[in-house]
């Protein structure tokens, strides 16, 4: 240890490299540059429950971390990240390298192979990874995955980019590193008894079933596992393979000492003794399988792992079945390369690439022999990749623990962004469902119609204030037609709106003749109510409860339940300000409570539940007339002398503006005498 290097700062060290097994542990201590002591100053975080390795590749240096023995899946990742984070936030990225299972898309003319890489790479709306074990099964069978992971950082997607372009240019740099860590590591390509070496392990060991075909194990294996101390019955067989090896060998050493070799010829397959004792010692992979649901793929030119760029599944669980694999893939709907068990907990807790050796094809063929090689390619792609990173790149990069603050305000405005979508969603159902009429419609053509200075006499005056301020009050302006009752309601709209704090708590409609939708007092609640609806998320609750119990089956409330959403709506709300204009045009007027117009308006009034403030207009019509009177508090009588500074007003305004007058424009002394005679016939 006393022979290793030791920076003076942790803050030197910028890239994170986390793996999962220790064998992935093996691989990437293997395929460092340099390894150092752990460097001066640096105290881990109490929490901290990781060890590390720390080295230098090319101009970074690297931290190692490994997921503790025994442990795995989505929630150790994340906590081996965030004790990494916790003591070495200065961090720029990470990496997750390890082992991994292929996903076989031949018909997609994606040809995996054991030994091969995959490295996540966004594409369309996928961040790189995808979580498959999180999400709701819909009732078309189609699976709908429920949250979205984090892409990986800026710098690695554009050091992918100058990776690719360096493998095309120069060719891949994999089984040169792989052939100096074998050199250097001399040990890593000997097999032990129950440990595969780190090297390539046959292409006739590289065996493609269809998804269906179940793996059958050696029944001699079985037999003798059953029946102990019992020599097997390929024992000779066996012998004669051992022997066959040391032969082998010893004809090699022999050659090999005739020459010197250039440390550029060495193979990730030396020594040859080593692999071939290996290969010679093991059954070949799958020998008691169905050769004939054995799915048929040209031979490569070279080992030479190839890389994949795509879309990996992780998830909890292990997938070793190829029906079950199939079926999960299917359901995703993405097109995916990859399964493995840890990248979902890092994404969204470490801002990092995945770089996974393809050991199996999460089928029932699956076994251990891969896993060493599979680890070493993986190790071998992630050094090449950060052999063409910029160091300045990385110093320039965002810290992890500013990525991951910007990206819990992201992840935090995403889900009030998608609440929003989902609340406008069922706002728009709910309005679908009441079908309000609109007043605006109304109120928008009375204040076009108004002549600017017109209604203030009303606004000024001492009923208005009154009604206004004093709680459960109730006014009533009544005139005969074209006295202006529908220009002032629209005035008193206008002023509640523009004036607080009635802005927030005033309602109001327009009875019309002319509109069937706006003649009966189940259209009015049904408008006033929507209003309400739209004031405040704080009185929403009675309408939402209405619409949950009409929604299934679908059907319309009754008048008598909108009548009780209604007040249990403005019972939240506090109070309210209501303006109803022409009552009389209102073709449900009389009737019991649940029907009649004048009946609801009483009962409100009299309700000691509710403070409504209630301004109506009509024309002094006998029923209106002899119920309102038993109970609004104060009305007002548009009389022509009340009137008619506002009906001068609009009559001048239209004699000199309307193209009808057009020719007389220039004669006034016309146009007063239209005027005087138009102010007559208003008997104003």
């Amino acid at each position: 240890m006393s022979s290793l290097r030791r920076l003076p700062n942790p803050q030197m060290y910028t890239v994170g490299w986390i793996t999962a097994l220790a064998k992935e542990l093996t691989a990437a201590e293997a395929v460092l540059d340099e390894e150092h002591q752990k460097p001066e100053n640096f105290r881990k975080h109490p929490k901290d429950t990781n060890n590390y390795i720390w080295g230098r590749i090319g101009d970074h240096n690297i931290v190692i971390a490994s997921l503790a023995a025994g442990k795995y899946g989505t929630v150790s990742a994340a906590t081996t990240a965030w004790s990494m984070i916790s003591s070495l936030p200065h961090l720029r990225f990470g990496l997750m390298v390890g082992i991994g299972a292929g996903i076989p898309r031949l018909a997609d003319n994606i040809d995996i192979r054991l030994g091969d890489v995959v490295v996540s790479q966004p594409a369309g709306a996928s961040p790189g990874v995808v979580q498959y074990d999180v999400g709701k099964l819909e009732s078309d069978g189609h699976f709908k995955r429920v949250g979205s992971l984090a892409p990986p950082p800026e710098v690695l997607l554009k050091g992918l980019a100058t990776l690719k372009a360096k493998r095309r240019l120069g060719g891949p740099r994999v089984r040169g590193i792989l052939d100096d860590m074998l050199q250097r590591h001399p040990l890593l390509a000997e097999a032990e008894p129950d440990d595969a070496a780190f090297v390539h392990q046959g292409a006739q060991n590289d065996r493609l079933f269809e998804a269906s075909s179940v793996h059958v194990q050696n029944p001699d294996r079985q037999s003798a596992v059953s029946s102990a101390g019992t020599v097997p019955r390929d024992a000779n067989k066996l012998y004669f393979q051992l022997a066959l090896a040391w032969v082998w060998s010893f004809f090699w050493l022999v050659f090999a000492s005739a020459r010197t070799p250039a440390p550029s010829n060495i193979t990730r397959t030396i020594p040859p003794s080593d692999a071939t004792l290996q290969e010679l010692s093991q059954t070949r992979a799958c020998e008691h399988c169905d050769s004939g649901k054995e799915i048929g793929r040209p031979q490569r030119r070279s080992t030479d792992p190839v890389v994949h760029y795509g879309l990996v599944a992780s998830g909890n669980s292990v997938v070793k079945d190829g029906v079950s694999r199939d079926d999960i893939v299917r359901r995703l709907g993405d097109k995916c390369i990859c399964f493995e068990m840890e990248a979902a907990g890092l994404m969204d807790n470490f801002p990092c690439l995945v770089i996974r050796g393809i050991c199996d094809y999460a089928d029932t063929h699956k076994n251990d022999r891969w896993q060493n090689y599979s680890a070493a390619t993986a190790a071998a792609l992630a050094k090449e990749l950060l052999e063409v990173i910029d160091s300045d790149d990385v110093e320039g990069a965002s810290r992890v623990d500013e990525i991951m603050e910007k990206l819990c305000e992201d992840v935090s405005q995403l889900r009030s962004t998608t609440k929003g979508m989902q609340q406008d969603l069922h706002f728009q159902e709910v309005m679908k469902w009441l079908s309000p009429p609109d007043p605006s419609t109304n109120d928008n053509k009375a204040l076009q119609q108004r002549h600017g200075g017109t209604g203030q006499w009303f606004l000024d005056s001492q009923e208005y204030s009154k009604w206004k301020t004093t709680q459960k009050s109730s006014l009533w302006l009544h005139g005969i037609p074209g006295c202006g009752k529908t220009i002032l309601s629209s005035i008193v709209v206008e002023d509640l709106r523009d004036t607080a704090p009635y802005a927030k708590n005033f309602l109001y409609f327009y009875f019309d003749f002319t509109d069937t939708s706006k003649q009966s007092l189940e259209k009015a609640i049904r408008s006033l109510i929507a209003q309400l609806y739209c004031k405040s998320q704080n009185v929403q609750a009675p309408l939402n409860s209405l619409y949950s119990s009409c929604k299934s089956p679908s059907r319309q409330p009754s008048i008598d339940m909108l009548i009780t959403t209604f007040e249990a709506m403005v019972q939240k709300i506090g109070e309210v300000w209501v303006v109803l204009d022409a009552l009389d045009e209102c073709q449900t007027r009389t009737g019991p409570r649940n029907e009649g117009l004048l009946h609801w308006i009483e009962s409100i009034l009299h309700s000691p539940q509710l403070n409504i403030h209630l301004l109506v207009t009509s024309r002094p019509e006998h029923d209106i007339k002899s119920t309102l009177e038993r109970f609004v508090e104060d009305q007002i009588i548009l009389q022509s002398n009340l009137v008619t500074e506002d009906i001068r007003a609009y009559v001048h305004g239209t004699v000199r503006n309307y193209e009808g007058f057009k020719r007389w424009r220039s004669d006034e002394e016309i146009q007063d005498e239209i005027e005087s005679h138009l102010m007559e016939k208003a008997n104003g």
